[in-house]
Formats: C-alpha cells, structure tokens, sequence
C-alpha cells in the first residue's frame, strides 16, 4: 500500500518554501508580506520519565527537529522589518490532538483563538 508520511516532518512551518516558490515563480520580485497562520501551540508540561533513555532522548530531538520556530527565528532575521508576521495563539486548548472532533474541546479551540485575535488587533490591522 501507500506510504504517507506526516507534513510536519519536512514543513511544519512551510513558510520558508512558499517563499522559495515565490522566488521560481516571480524572479526579481520582491515579496512585500508574509503571513504564517500557526495552528496554535499548548504550554510545556512535564512528564513522568519524559527524556529518560533512548525513546525519550529519540522524541526530544524529533520534536525539536520538526518544530516551526528555527523557520520563523530565521525568516524574522532574514527577510525585511515588517515583511515576516507570524500569528501562533499559544495555551491549554490547544493541546489536543489533530482528529480532535469533540464539540467542548472545539469551542475550546475557538475561544482561544478568538481571544489572541483580539489580544492581537493590532497587528491584523496593519
């Protein structure tokens, strides 16, 4: 059968490659904004044996690997002041898993993201 493999592996922030087929598309042409719209992150939180012995250390360096933020650090540093805005809602509801479907957790979802957007106003209305 097919073999799928998730997207977070090669882009978790795919910012970095929209950018480089802007580049293919339009030569020359410089870009002016970039939106990155994050999915929203929850807190850190401990664990129980988290980081202890081979499937821990094996995780640690997974999730560090595959994370959105060394994308977003390096286009905030490398692209012109006001050209790279990145939105990322951070908090509790937000750690749910991706095939969530229960309505609570979903209007959990909703409300959090409602409120960075208002926490944010500022910076949608540039």
């Amino acid at each position: 059968g097919a073999r799928h493999i998730d997207g977070a592996l090669a882009a978790n922030n795919p910012s970095a490659i929209a950018i480089h087929e802007a580049s293919r598309l339009f030569p020359g042409v410089p870009l002016h904004c970039v939106v990155s719209l994050a999915t929203g992150t929850s807190p850190p939180r401990a664990t129980q044996g988290a980081g202890v012995g081979l499937p821990g250390i094996v995780k640690a360096l997974i999730d560090s690997a595959i994370g959105p933020a060394p994308i977003a650090n390096c286009l905030e540093d490398l692209l012109p002041s006001g050209v790279y805005h990145r939105f990322s809602p951070q908090g509790s509801a937000f750690d749910v898993a991706i095939d969530q479907t229960e309505k609570a957790k979903l209007d959990a979802l909703t409300g959090s993201t409602l409120d960075y957007v208002a926490l944010e106003r500022h910076r949608f209305a540039a």
